[in-house]
């Protein structure tokens, strides 16, 4: 590369000159370099023989046209092996001008060979190999290669045993899928068992405590007295007394508060009536009136507060349906009571929950309907004024209404009304 020295003059003519007289020098340093370095393959062909004495070029004074460019040029010794060595500049060419004012200095340096590419290396394995002498030259190393092969073998036995495995793994996986199957529907099946024996036995206890409302046992000891009372509100005034004889006149005494009201008068007729007056205030609170009668039981009450009716001691609520499913009404909270009714049980829950007072009591025999226990409700039937159709549930009732087989559809007409048992 090129380098100049020192600050050239001022942007003049003179000085454009002096740069063209620079870069011819530059380019005849560049030939004479060129000329004198071999290539690297070269050296390495014929074993940098050209190199092993020193070589030296010299140049004089030249005479140019209007410019003067003096110096001397040295090629470095080079020594065998190496396709150059980086130096110091190896000349330096002071340019003047036609009347002996300095221009500058161009120095020469020396250009780095570029490097050469790496050598082809094939590995198998873990094994790098290079043939000796030929840098360039893939080889194949045999032994490698055999080892590369057993362990491809070994790798192959080696997926063959993991599929087995997997394989194996997989039946053992169905196998436990099936068996947890089998024990989700055995859990299922006694779950269910369980909540019936809940059901049962809630019915039962419910039933008990009902019986034990209605039992009064023996009277307990007396207890301690109680605190006082408020006192009560004053009584009537009694009846006046027989009249005394009479005594002697005392001394007129003071006038005294106005006496009690006396015996009321017979009624006399009545008058015309007057104009309305003006309401009056709220009079004193009377006297507290007998005791009324005795209502129902607690069952009853709790009943009625939701809207239903209660039939043998069961609180039942009816809903009309508009499809083929449960329709629970509102408030209630639905059970199955565990029963044994019968056909004259039915028709007097009818009559409680029908809308149409001309339904009749005439069962329709046929399949729809039946005696089924696939719903919820306690019994469900249609409002026909010939035959009406009718399901009921097997846990409450005890008689089929079909005969010829069942749909054990809950609804089977447009205005089916389902009666529903409900816990209070």
């Amino acid at each position: 590369s090129l380098r100049i020295g020192s600050a050239m003059a001022a942007q003049t003519p003179a000085a454009m000159a002096a740069a063209i007289v620079l870069c011819t020098v530059a380019a005849l340093a560049a030939i004479i370099a060129l000329s004198s370095q071999p290539s690297p393959v070269a050296l390495e062909q014929q074993q940098f023989t050209a190199y092993q004495q020193p070589q030296y070029g010299s140049a004089r004074f030249q005479m140019l046209p209007q410019f003067n460019v003096g110096g001397a040029l040295e090629v470095p010794d080079h020594p065998p092996g190496m396709p150059y060595v980086k130096t110091d500049p190896i000349g330096e060419f002071p340019i003047t001008s036609p009347d002996g004012d300095a221009l500058g200095n161009v120095k020469v340096r020396t250009m780095p060979a570029p490097s050469p590419p790496p050598p082809t290396i094939i590995r198998f394995g873990d094994v790098g190999v290079a043939q000796a002498g030929c840098p360039m030259c893939p080889v194949l190393d045999k032994e490698a290669a055999e080892l590369q092969k057993k362990k491809v073998k070994g790798s192959q036995r080696r997926i063959v045993e993991l599929q087995k495995m997997l394989n194996k793994n997989a039946e053992m996986l169905d196998a436990s899928v099936g068996r947890m199957k089998q024990l989700k529907e055995l859990l299922s099946t006694e779950l269910f068992k369980m909540k019936e024996a809940v059901k049962d036995e809630d019915a039962t206890i419910d039933a008990k405590m009902k019986e034990k409302e209605k039992m009064v046992g023996p009277a307990g000891p007396q207890g301690p007295p109680g605190y006082d009372g408020l006192d009560g509100i004053s009584g009537e005034p009694g009846k006046n007394g027989m009249v005394g004889p009479r005594g002697q006149e005392g001394a007129p005494g003071p006038i005294g508060s106005t006496g009690h009201r006396g015996l009321r008068g017979e009624r006399g007729t009545v008058g015309p009536q007057g104009p309305p007056g003006i309401r009056g205030k709220t009079g004193r609170m009377g006297t507290r009136g007998p005791m009324g009668p005795r209502g129902g039981s607690s069952n009853t009450l709790r009943c009625t507060r939701i809207g239903g009716q209660v039939y043998r001691g069961v609180c039942f609520k009816s809903s009309v349906l508009s499809r083929n499913k449960d329709s629970i009404p509102k408030s209630c909270r639905s059970w199955l009571p565990s029963k044994k009714w019968n056909e004259k049980d039915w028709w007097a829950l009818a009559q409680m929950f029908r809308t149409n007072p001309k339904m009749t009591s005439n069962i329709d025999r046929e399949v729809d309907g039946g005696w089924c226990d696939n719903f919820n409700a306690i019994t469900s039937f249609s409002q026909n004024t010939n035959k009406v159709k009718v399901w009921v549930n097997k846990r409450t009732f005890s008689f089929n209404p079909t005969a010829a087989g069942s749909t054990c559809n809950i609804m089977n007409e447009d205005d089916t009304v389902a009666v529903y048992a409900c816990a209070v």
